[in-house]
């Protein structure tokens, strides 16, 4: 059952083997379009504060269950932004659903492989059922590092291609989550033969992911290339000859080099397709060269929903750190309100049904990994058109 709108829960089917579906169900919804939600405005609180000014810790809320948060606020840079950003999010969560059920205590990890420990023993000392954070691949393997015996489930906010364990879930989708969306429904139309073309050299890991997850889909990985300035090598030719979708990374201009540049070899089918992904900035989908491209995005139905709430609370777009951290809060209260603070487990963490969020719908694998339910756009007169709706189940 999910619960109507202008309610927060949590809903349960069958008895103590159940999986959870977690609805974020609240009203105030905004008819911002997708990228209207997806896009930062530039004003980000970090920017207007100073380290001296980041407290050590930050407790919010007064419930009974204490639920630990490791963001590096005094970091500066980009570390830091972001962890303004996965702060806020997570303190309006506390504001509307986890206040009366959960005690926040944020530490400013500083970005330091000791302090995080330091930090993550500390909060497990005072009694924290979960953790949430840290941020980076390279901070997920300060905690990892801990015994496993010691800690509570974690869940990440690094990237998903970040190393995860049996008791830490990563909840952020990455570029690679988005373009293999996309390919999936590329493949489902007839396109199996994938090319990705990238502004830079792609890790071998990620490369490795890519082709793990086409062929999953049902695809064939004909590679990952590079070049720059229009300059195409001999082997992209005959690979752009032999491919029917191609997978355009990077954002800011470069998948519109790339599509030029293949398109002017000559070899790319008339019939081809061009996945984009997540990264691709509105510079990208109002570049004309990009134009009938497909691409996955998280679903921006519920980002609206909370849209309109964390501006006022903050004088600021959504950022999608912030959505993220929110939906960690919503489950950590959703879970402890309706099955208790013993429930904050890994087993719980892994129920199939999954939860729904507003990131959309998503759920954890065994091995940490999240899998996400995200709808298909196409690129048609510089906007993006919906073709193909997520489900909002599995």
């Amino acid at each position: 059952m999910t619960r109507p709108a202008g309610t927060r829960g949590i809903s349960l089917c069958g008895g103590w083997f159940a999986t959870i579906l977690l609805t974020i169900a609240i009203a105030g919804c905004q008819s911002a379009s997708a990228p209207d939600v997806l896009e930062l405005d530039g004003t980000r609180q970090a920017d207007a504060l100073e380290p001296a000014d980041i407290p050590a810790t930050e407790k919010l809320g007064s419930g009974p269950v204490a639920i630990g948060m490791l963001l590096p606020r005094s970091a500066g840079g980009e570390a830091g932004r972001d962890a303004a950003e996965f702060r806020d999010g997570a303190a309006l969560a506390m504001s509307e659903l986890g206040g009366d059920h959960i005690t926040l205590t944020i530490y400013d990890t500083k970005g330091q492989a000791a302090q995080i420990g330091n930090n993550a023993s500390e909060a497990i000392a005072n009694g924290a059922r979960l953790l949430i954070g840290p941020i980076s691949a390279n901070d997920v393997e300060a905690v990892k590092a801990m015994p496993a015996s010691t800690r509570p489930a974690i869940l990440s906010l690094a990237a998903n291609s970040a190393s995860t364990a049996p008791d830490i879930f990563t909840l952020v989708s990455d570029e690679t989550d988005s373009a293999l969306a996309g390919v999936g429904y590329a493949v489902e139309s007839g396109k199996k033969k994938v090319l990705a073309i990238a502004p830079d050299t792609v890790p071998e890991r990620e490369a490795r992911r890519l082709g793990k997850g086409i062929a999953a889909r049902g695809g064939e990985f004909l590679g990952a290339v590079t070049y720059t300035a229009g300059a195409v090598p001999d082997q992209t030719r005959s690979l752009a000859a032999s491919a029917d979708a191609f997978l355009l990374l990077g954002r800011d201009g470069a998948p519109g080099r790339s599509a030029s540049a293949l398109r002017a070899t000559g070899a790319v089918r008339q019939d081809a397709v061009l996945v984009g992904t997540s990264a691709w900035s509105r510079q990208d989908h109002a570049d004309p060269a990009l134009n009938g491209a497909v691409l996955a995005i998280p679903n921006p139905s519920g980002l609206r929903e909370i849209s309109d709430r964390f501006r006022a609370a903050y004088g600021r777009s959504l950022s999608l750190e912030a959505a993220y951290a929110y939906d960690a809060i919503a489950i950590a209260a959703g879970i402890v309100r309706v099955m208790g603070a013993d429930s904050l487990s890994s087993a719980t963490l892994q129920a199939r049904s999954g939860f729904k969020g507003t990131t959309g719908v998503f759920r954890f694998n065994q091995d940490g990994s999240v899998e996400r339910r995200m709808p298909i756009y196409r690129i048609e007169a510089k906007r993006l058109k919906l073709v193909d709706a997520a489900s909002d189940s599995f």
